[in-house]
């Protein structure tokens, strides 16, 4: 992998919650819309094309059918900042990269709970209490039954996104987590600051259950037409309109 010299998102996070900062909405924004894309070609091997389409891509040893790949472990410390190398390809702001795929694997044959349990999906952390409860009983057989089962989908690496979102609001640190979904006015006055339709979405992954959650191909075909970055054009530079102390 090449080296990425933006360090990595929970870095930056850290930083600005040391300042008592936040995040601009628009750097926000760009990280959700490069993980949309990264899960969206690991899933379904969809590109997003500058003209807003989407293009299909296949592997070469599996011409007629894309093979879906799991992340399972996406987090904050897996999400590396990497500056354009030269100055044709400069950027407001760093390119996303999605790291650490040792967790990873090919959808129906990933077993058991992989991944960070602060990132995994209810489900996900359903599987790893129940495990841990049944090795505390010494009932292995049970636990080894939930070891070798099919638990990781697409949808609970869509719910560790929308997770990773959440955790870039400053307002998430103030309040108890598991509190959040009874609290109509903390979304409400997100929703001021980040948008609407952005914030939408990261409420949808959030589902509570897979299938209340966007695949990565809805999130990729309207997510990121739907949400739109403030100031995109405005022509600033490499984060130059950011603190110095935000890039380390």
């Amino acid at each position: 992998m090449e080296y990425c010299d933006g360090g990595d998102l929970w870095e930056l996070n850290s930083r600005c919650l040391k300042h008592g900062a936040r995040i601009p909405k628009s750097l926000v924004i760009h990280i959700f819309k490069s993980l949309v894309t990264a899960l969206a070609y690991l899933h379904h091997g969809l590109v997003f094309l500058p003209n807003g389409t989407t293009q299909r891509h296949f592997l070469p040893a599996s011409p007629k059918r894309w093979q879906t790949i799991l992340h399972n472990d996406i987090k904050p410390e897996n999400i590396l900042l990497r500056w354009p190398a030269s100055a044709s390809e400069s950027s407001r702001f760093p390119e996303i990269v999605l790291s650490d795929f040792g967790t990873s694997g090919i959808e129906n044959k990933v077993l058991g709970p992989r991944g960070t349990y602060r990132y995994a999906a209810p489900e996900i952390q359903e599987a790893f209490d129940l495990r841990t409860s049944l090795i505390h009983h010494l009932n292995f057989k049970s636990a080894d039954t939930i070891s070798n089962g099919i638990i990781c989908t697409t949808k609970s690496n869509i719910w560790s996104l929308g997770k990773v979102m959440q955790e870039m609001m400053p307002e998430y640190h103030k309040v108890d987590g598991r509190e959040i979904e009874k609290r109509q006015g903390w979304w409400t006055g997100l929703e001021e600051i980040y948008g609407e339709d952005f914030m939408r979405w990261v409420r949808k992954c959030l589902g509570s259950t897979p299938l209340g959650r966007p695949s990565a191909r809805e999130l990729l075909e309207k997510a990121v037409k739907e949400t739109r970055e403030d100031g995109e054009d405005t022509g600033e530079q490499r984060g130059q309109n950011l603190p110095k102390w935000v890039w380390g």
